[in-house]
């Protein structure tokens, strides 16, 4: 029930609604799934119409009972850029984590988050 997507580029708005579409249609093809994790430890910008985007496949995946994280969010820049443009507040505190098996660790068993350092 997890599926991990590494997006490993921008989020903008050139590619943000080929993003969406491809994880949507992924998440569909899969019976069961519970859990996206968002690999974002290429992610080096979040322009806020990618992030916009981003932000409505998310609460659509949430509103299909579907949970959603964000792990390894390391670059400064883009994680400033996830904060100002509501990315971090649509994803929850609880569901930023520093690597991919916190992630899948603290849905499984409930822990705490571990959040990142800003």
């Amino acid at each position: 029930g997890v599926r991990g997507v590494w997006p490993a580029a921008p989020i903008n708005f050139t590619k943000a609604r080929f993003d969406s579409r491809r994880l949507s249609a992924e998440v569909s093809a899969r019976q069961g799934l519970r859990l996206v994790v968002i690999e974002d430890s290429g992610m080096t910008d979040i322009d806020f119409t990618g992030a916009q985007v981003a932000i409505r496949t998310i609460r659509g995946l949430q509103a299909a009972g579907i949970a959603v994280t964000l792990a390894r969010l390391s670059a400064e820049r883009a994680h400033r850029q996830a904060r100002r443009t509501g990315l971090l507040q649509a994803l929850g505190a609880d569901h930023v984590f520093l690597s991919v098996e916190d992630a899948v660790r603290a849905f499984s068993a409930n822990e705490p988050p571990k959040l990142p350092p800003g």
